[in-house]
Formats: C-alpha cells, structure tokens, sequence
C-alpha cells in the first residue's frame, strides 16, 4: 500500500534517479524549443546558422 501512495507523489518530486533524469530532460528540451521558437519569431526567418 505505501508504495502506491509513493508512485502518487511523482509531482512533488519524489521520484527514482532514471525518472527524475527523464523528467528534468523532458523539461529542458521543451524550453530549448520554446527558446528556438522566439528565436525564429525574432529573425523573422529561418536561415542558416
């Protein structure tokens, strides 16, 4: 049963190494294409780099 109650608490943090590895990945991947997004809007156009 308490283990149960652990799996619930994935929000707060209280997750395995691998898990919080994914998650803080996942997370920084998607403000990169945020950032990369405001980037384009910026220039205007995509050109190189």
């Amino acid at each position: 049963m308490s283990s149960t109650k652990r799996m619930g608490r994935v929000d707060y943090g209280y997750v395995c190494g691998t898990e919080k590895y994914i998650i803080e990945k996942l997370s920084r991947e998607e403000r990169q294409k945020k950032k990369a997004q405001e980037d384009k809007k910026k220039r205007g156009r995509c050109g190189d780099m």
